[in-house]
């Protein structure tokens, strides 16, 4: 069996300790350390971390050059040790910030406060305030004395850290020492097979923990989940996992990219320090309620999960999530509430404006740092035009990829609303790819084509089959691609869309699918000449043209005809 690894390339030390010194200063982390009487621990370790951070690139430099090089190398192992062991600490603090704090929400809601006087202290007490994690805490403060005392010893000093060594790659490779040769194997829990087939039998027996430990180790445990052209499919059972994770209780990257496991065991809210999981390619349905306990979690990959259909209903609770990719989850037609929370996302692939929440576009608006591509689906749910304006599509500079999506079903539509949804769902002039599905209304605003969006390359109208007219896209600089298919309300292309002078950079035009067609007064072919030189460059027809005809004024470039694919049925 071919065993495939992942190599992680570790963050620089100075990086690592430069966040603990952040996280150590912030409001919220504080409030809780002064709660629960750890603030003189924390502000010592504060206030060691930032010597330390101090004489980084001294120690980086002696270790290569000085006598004592051997020695700085040892105290900089034993530095990383500890820095890491300050860190799960730090992250373990957190965790349980977070758990008190919304554990306190959830109560205020289901309890009054006499009801809540009535809770034993015990239920709501820090699960980390024991002698056990005070010995920690003591043994962690006792070594970075003494990494101190090494660090005067070795007369390191401080120096401006400018130059850093370069992260090691992430790469994969296969461990060819794993590969066992070519066998064929037949496996069965039916013995009349075995029979039929004529084969030894081998029972199997349960895996033992260590053997489960190794399996997960091999396939999941660090991997970032790269996605790769040579899609493979790698199984692992739902009992495996079950028994294992809790055995990786500071685990912070699990990758189980492509495995065909059809649910995720509930105990992996146990992984109280995890950072980053990927389930892409899984065959799962849903997510355990325990995923969002996950509170550290900044990273939930959930790409091509195609039978997805339901995010933990508390997800909102993710608050340090910086990417939740939704990318390809065909099954999911709802989101929960509570987006609005994950105000540190900066990808989102995936927004859904759900059937029975009328009023949850609105959640964007407070989702400010998203940049990349952003789909928004459901768009017929939208009831109030006004919902759409707080949202504030065009705000988010950093978006420069939006697909607007309506569902396919255009029965009890209200065209006049959904044009005034589209209006205020003006992007920001950054865009460079827009595509529209499914749009009920008769007309475009005039923000689509107008030539301040320089940046725009790209545009897509799929399937807006109420439109009775194209948008004036002509006059957009740097457009090299447009597609526009199933717009059966058009019945004539002419000036509205374009001029003598349109469409400069213009490489592939796509018409496909429109039905009721029959006038075609497109001056842009009037430059078609340029075009002679780059064969990239096409006009594309796809469509049955009403009575199979078009009016004479296609006639004008049937010299040209050559230059173009052209395709009628």
């Amino acid at each position: 069996m071919a065993s495939i690894l992942l190599t992680i390339g570790e963050p620089i030390l100075s990086d690592v300790i430069s966040r603990l010194i952040d996280k150590a200063t912030t409001s919220d982390f504080l409030y809780f350390v002064r709660k629960e009487n750890l603030e003189v621990e924390i502000k010592k370790w504060h206030k060691t971390l930032t010597k330390l951070n101090a004489v980084l690139a001294d120690a980086e430099k002696k270790k290569k050059t000085s006598e004592a090089s051997d020695s700085v190398k040892e105290w900089l192992t034993d530095l990383k040790t500890i820095v890491y062991d300050v860190e799960d600490v730090f992250d373990e603090l957190n965790y349980e910030a977070l758990r008190h704090k919304f554990t306190a929400e959830s109560q205020a809601t289901i309890c009054s406060s006499k009801m809540r006087a009535l809770i034993p202290s015990c239920c709501s007490s820090f699960s980390l305030s024991n002698v056990k994690f005070g010995s920690k805490l003591k043994d962690i403060t006792t070594r970075l004395a003494e990494i101190v005392k090494q660090k005067n010893d070795l007369g390191l000093t401080e120096v401006s850290y400018d130059v850093l060594e370069k992260r090691k790659p992430t790469s994969s490779f296969v461990d060819q020492s794993r590969v066992a040769g070519c066998k064929i194997l037949v496996t069965t829990r039916n013995k009349f097979v075995m029979t039929t087939m004529n084969v030894t039998p081998h029972n199997l027996e349960r895996l033992s923990v260590e053997d489960c430990k190794l399996i997960l180790q091999d396939y999941a445990l660090g991997g970032t989940g790269n996605e790769g052209k040579n899609q493979k499919t790698h199984f692992l059972s739902y009992d495996v996992l079950h028994r294992m994770l809790p055995e990786f209780k500071f685990l912070r990257v699990l990758s189980l990219y492509s495995y065909a496991i059809s649910e995720v065991p509930k105990n992996i809210g146990d992984l109280k320090l995890l950072r980053h999981l990927n389930l892409s390619w899984s065959y799962i349905t849903t997510l355990p309620d325990t995923v969002a306990t996950l509170y550290n979690l900044e990273t939930l990959i959930l790409y091509q999960c195609s039978y997805l259909d339901e995010l933990p209903a508390d997800i909102k609770n993710l608050i340090k999530l910086h990417e939740l990719d939704l990318s390809y989850t065909r099954s999911l037609q709802e989101m929960p509430s509570g987006i609005s929370s994950l105000t540190k996302l900066h990808k989102l692939s995936k927004f859904i404006v759900s059937k029975g929440d009328k009023h949850q576009i609105r959640e964007l608006q407070g989702l400010t740092r998203l940049r990349g591509k952003l789909s928004i689906y459901g768009l017929e749910n939208v009831q109030d035009v006004h919902d759409v304006r707080i949202a504030n599509l065009k705000g988010k500079e950093r978006l420069d990829n939006i697909a607007l999506i309506w569902s396919n079903d255009f029965y009890e539509r209200d065209e006049v609303l959904e044009m005034q949804v589209l209006d205020w769902l003006e992007p920001n002039i950054n865009l460079k790819v827009l595509e529209i599905e499914s749009y009920g209304g008769n007309d475009f605003p005039s923000w689509l084509g107008n030539p301040y969006f320089v940046n725009m390359e790209r545009i897509t109208l799929l399937g807006c089959e109420k439109s009775k007219w194209l948008p004036s896209l002509g006059r957009l600089p740097l457009l090299n691609y447009l597609r526009i298919e199933g717009s059966n309300g058009v019945e004539s292309v002419g000036r509205e869309f374009s001029s003598s002078n349109s469409f400069p950079k213009l490489d592939t035009l796509e018409f496909e699918n429109m039905l009721n067609w029959v006038d075609w007064r497109f001056a842009m072919l009037k430059n078609v000449q340029s075009w002679r030189s780059s064969p990239r460059h096409a006009i594309i027809l796809k469509t049955s043209l009403k009575d199979g005809v078009m009016k004479k004024s296609f006639k004008y470039e049937y010299v040209h005809l050559m230059l173009f694919e052209i395709r009628f049925w």
